[in-house]
């Protein structure tokens, strides 16, 4: 995963920046805390981390057929901020990967994961592997 913006998220100041990922109401991923960046990169090089996310027996007729992925602000002694959201949806053929930039989005209003002034990109790579 790598995130890019100048002002990541609405913000101009430097974040801790996560990320996690939900399959419906299940949280299924999250990756480490970047700190102090707005560009941050989850793993080595400029690739980023990977992730694997198990989404235990996968029904392949599922209404719900993406993952919601959060971005978040870790803070000390307060709660984490939100700092949008990618509603990801599967590739429309499991088993191939897609790799693209997804636009951060504000999330829904009233949602744990809404953040109004959200900006900025992230690269996700995504594979459903079916077993």
């Amino acid at each position: 995963l790598v995130a890019k913006d100048k002002t990541m998220f609405g913000k101009h100041e430097k974040s801790d920046p996560y990320v996690k990922v939900y399959f419906g109401s299940q949280k299924v991923g999250k990756t480490p805390i970047m700190y102090e960046t707005l560009n941050p990169v989850w793993g080595k090089g400029t690739e980023g981390h990977e992730m694997t996310c198990s989404l235990g027996k996968l029904n392949t007729r599922l209404t719900k057929r993406f993952l919601e992925v959060s971005i978040w602000d870790h803070d000390y002694g307060t709660a984490n901020d939100p700092m949008g959201v990618v509603d990801l949806k599967f590739p429309k053929e499991y088993n191939s990967q897609v790799v693209s930039w997804y636009k951060v989005e504000k999330g829904k209003k009233g949602h744990r994961t809404y953040c109004h002034n959200a900006s900025g990109e992230l690269k996700i790579g995504l594979e459903v592997k079916l077993s």
